[in-house]
């Protein structure tokens, strides 16, 4: 299928401080504190995305995100979810 488009864009995964920096970012936003105690778990979150910490922020609005340690497991949560395959693979599957 993906003959049939012209344009074919690759996301990968944030980078480590790609993803601390999300986190600070949204932390100001949502005016959390005390987060600069997490960088070294929440950089060792691996397949984490912006997406991941958009549906965090959108379980937000009926479930209010506690503080910066609750914003993290959610963010650990999202990411636990995930069925990641990293095996190369060659053909079809």
């Amino acid at each position: 299928s993906l003959r049939r488009f012209d344009l074919k864009l690759e996301f990968s995964f944030l980078k480590p401080q790609q993803s601390w920096e999300l986190f600070i970012s949204e932390c100001v936003n949502l005016n959390i504190k005390n987060y600069l105690e997490l960088e070294k778990q929440l950089k060792t979150l691996n397949n984490l995305t912006p997406g991941d910490f958009a549906a965090v922020l959108r379980q937000n609005r009926f479930m209010p995100i506690k503080d910066s340690i609750d914003f993290y497991k959610r963010l650990k949560e999202e990411v636990e979810v995930k069925e990641i395959n990293d095996k190369k693979t060659m053909g079809f599957i």
